[in-house]
């Protein structure tokens, strides 16, 4: 629910008053506010934006303090307001070669942003400091970087097919990441890169009928749209004056880079692996092929490159998050790009060119402020070198205190705050039932938000925001899910979400999963061969089937209606299984014989799960304020299998005896977030937490992602 009916109660809020008059009759170039903690930076910003009519840059330090301030933003300001965009990083496909759809998501979220400034679109930009330092194409490059189709546009696919390839997206049976798309007859799927899901687009001939997004799991579609909007999945675009020219100057700087490593005494396998592969991307550039990791070569693709804040219009206020944070963050972040870049290239995996990838900071800092009126936060004042502010403001906030699900501390407070302190109260929760009982229980009365213009009381608002704030010299107090019940309301709106899940073997969700030769389970009938589909008519009925070989030649033909009740076999790899037999009682033998093995490894487990538990460890104590906070900080919303291995760690962290835990995840499921929360809670009691990776590359991004969650306490992270 949008909380812009929150904005009337800063009326009269003698700080905000002061800002805006400063801001609105440029009587300041670049104001300080002191003391706002990060709960209610958006809520000032949305009045403050509301007030003033202009649009907003909002730079912050990290990527995930953008996705939050955004999302705030976003529910504070009224619907009519501009759009709020995120403008993320797209570091790290500069740092490895190894794309997960998060990378793809981010870097086509950061072309859509991109592309919309360039056709002069207005909107509200939120971004890290380091999507800034990136170098861009020129907007007259990525203005034409996007299609968009509607309802009863007349397309040819093969034409889509080709504009789709053009601007990065690579063609595959099944739609399965950001910037893929799939042809099948009149259906063309495509997973827009800056979308959460994939879209259907069903033809009529050359006419689209229609356009649907689809669960990419389930296949099933969700709703109609009128239109998509597909930006291209990359921001770096070929064209013909610089395919040719960086092709030779690759292989240019090639030539030079495998010279000083035969001097150094390189390994000559090494200077192969080289050559072959900068030749395939020199091969590719040339043919205006995509591929990953194109992304370095961009400044020869775009000697002309700009900053990010070309993009952005003249009249955008700059409102600057934490500044000094924004440059120890900017100026650890390119540290760590250099030293990548350095040790791939000290291995012999790339080229490194003399043109710098980033901009320099102090460059960037200076253009943020010297052309435009800013406006900046900081809880503490700490001076940087690149801004003078001419103005300060204080406010006295704080984050609202925590409750922790207990309703005889919420039931005191919530006294204090209305009959004793005089103070506005406004309660946003997902689970407005629960708190209008304690108000009740109590004889607190609920008031309507309106009503609170006029003096103290207490509003219940149904909707999600992270944490709560108090503003104590505007006698305002807003308290949140997070404080009430000590869990976030998008949390507590995901666990609401939760399906049941298939968790016998592989579910196949579509047929298109299956090619001739694969190995299936029939729940019934066993393991066979999957042969490939076949249409036949039964009692009058053309359906597809499909077939299924079995021992002794015999066929099982599956209606594809009935594909939940097949499996792929998931056995020993390489091994091919005993296919089973129609009609016998081997695979009710092989079920038989799994069973007594089941118990009799059951058997041993207990045996040695009852000597484990007789072990002693160290008990850690139950989550503290800052555990929450940090947690709180997390800018996506956690998946239920993520929420239940979070949960299990902790209970095994506060048992009595050592942790034995494995957690399994593809590239991109979150097993990093699990981590981060497991070790913040053993640092917080004094502890040191050892995190090995397999690559120095893997060790460089973890580096990055446990510093930027960490950020905000006092621990080091180090490698």
């Amino acid at each position: 629910m949008n909380l812009s009916q929150l904005l009337p109660l800063l009326d009269g809020y003698e700080p905000l008053v002061n800002i805006v008059d400063a801001l609105g009759r440029r009587k300041r170039r670049a104001p300080l506010v002191e003391g706002v903690p990060v709960a209610a930076k958006s809520f000032l910003l949305a009045r403050i934006q509301s007030d003033l009519s202009r649009p907003l840059l909002l730079v912050t330090y990290s990527d995930e303090q953008a996705n939050r301030l955004a999302e705030d933003l976003r529910r504070f300001l009224p619907e009519e307001s501009l759009p709020v965009r995120l403008l993320p990083s797209s570091l790290s496909l500069v740092l490895d070669d190894e794309e997960s759809g998060r990378d793809i998501s981010r870097a086509g979220q950061r072309v859509a942003t991109l592309t919309g400034l360039a056709n002069g679109e207005q909107s509200h930009i939120v971004a890290p400091i380091t999507a800034l330092l990136q170098k861009v194409p020129p907007p007259a490059v990525l203005k034409n970087r996007r299609l968009t189709v509607s309802v009863g546009d007349s397309v040819s696919l093969d034409v889509l097919s080709a504009r789709l390839t053009a601007f990065g997206y690579v063609r595959e049976d099944q739609v399965s990441l950001p910037g893929t798309f799939a042809r099948r007859g009149d259906i063309l799927d495509v997973f827009p890169a800056d979308s959460p899901k994939p879209i259907r687009l069903d033809l009529f001939g050359d006419e689209v009928e229609t356009i649907r997004p689809f669960d990419r799991e389930s296949q099933r579609s969700e709703g109609k749209q009128s239109s998509v909007i597909i930006p291209a999945a990359h921001e770096v675009a070929y064209t013909r004056e610089t395919m040719a020219s960086a092709s030779a100057a690759i292989r240019k700087r090639l030539e030079k880079q495998l010279a000083i490593l035969r001097k150094d005494g390189a390994d000559p396998e090494q200077l192969d692996r080289l050559r072959e592969s900068v030749e395939n991307d020199a091969t590719k550039l040339s043919q205006a092929v995509y591929f990953a990791g194109v992304e370095r070569y961009l400044p020869l693709l775009h000697p002309d490159s700009v900053c990010a804040l070309d993009y952005v219009p003249e009249n955008a206020l700059v409102v600057l998050d934490e500044p000094a944070q924004m440059e120890s963050h900017a100026e650890r972040d390119i540290i760590v790009v250099r030293k990548n870049l350095a040790n791939r290239a000290n291995r012999g995996e790339i080229i490194l060119l003399p043109e710098p990838l980033c901009l320099d900071f102090d460059d960037v800092g200076r253009s943020l402020t010297e052309n435009r009126q800013s406006l900046s936060f900081s809880l503490l004042s700490r001076s940087v070198s690149w801004l003078t502010h001419d103005a300060h403001f204080y406010t006295d906030a704080a984050p609202a205190e925590s409750f922790a699900g207990k309703p005889a501390l919420l039931g005191e407070a919530l006294r204090t705050y209305k009959n004793k302190m005089g103070a506005r109260v406004v309660v946003v929760s997902v689970q407005a039932p629960r708190v209008r009982a304690v108000l009740t229980e109590r004889e607190l009365g609920e008031a309507p938000v309106s009503s609170l213009l006029k003096g103290s009381g207490i509003a219940l608002v149904d909707g999600v925001l992270r944490s709560g704030f108090r503003l104590t010299d505007g006698r305002l107090v807003v308290l949140t899910d997070t404080e009430v019940f000590g869990t976030p309301g998008d949390r507590i709106e995901a666990q609401k979400k939760r399906k049941r899940e298939f968790r016998d073997g592989m579910r196949i969700t579509s047929l298109l999963e299956l090619n001739a030769g694969d190995y299936v389970v029939h729940i019934q009938h066993g393991i066979g061969q999957f042969t490939g589909l076949t249409r036949m008519t039964v009692q009058g009925a053309e359906r597809e089937y499909m077939a299924i070989a079995y021992d002794g030649g015999d066929k099982l033909f599956v209606p594809s209606d009935q594909v939940d009740r097949v499996q792929k076999y998931i056995g020993s790899e390489g091994a091919a299984p005993n296919i089973s037999k129609l009609g016998g009682n081997d695979w009710e033998r092989a079920k038989t014989r799994a069973k007594k093995q089941v118990k009799e490894i059951a058997q041993d487990l207990i045996i040695l799960y009852a000597a484990r538990s007789a072990m002693e460890g160290y008990s850690y104590g139950a989550d503290t304020p800052w555990q929450i906070e940090m947690e709180e900080a997390f800018p996506h919303t956690e998946t239920p299998d993520q929420l239940a291995a979070i949960e299990e760690v902790k209970r095994d962290l506060e048992a009595p005896r050592p942790m034995d835990r494995l957690i399994c995840g593809d590239v991109g499921y979150g097993k990093t977030e699990v981590a981060v929360r497991a070790a913040f809670k053993v640092a917080s009691e004094g502890r040191q937490v050892a995190v090995l990776c397999p690559t120095t590359v893997l060790a460089a991004q973890h580096l990055n992602v446990f510093s930027e969650r960490l950020s905000a306490f006092p621990m080091k992270v180090d490698m």
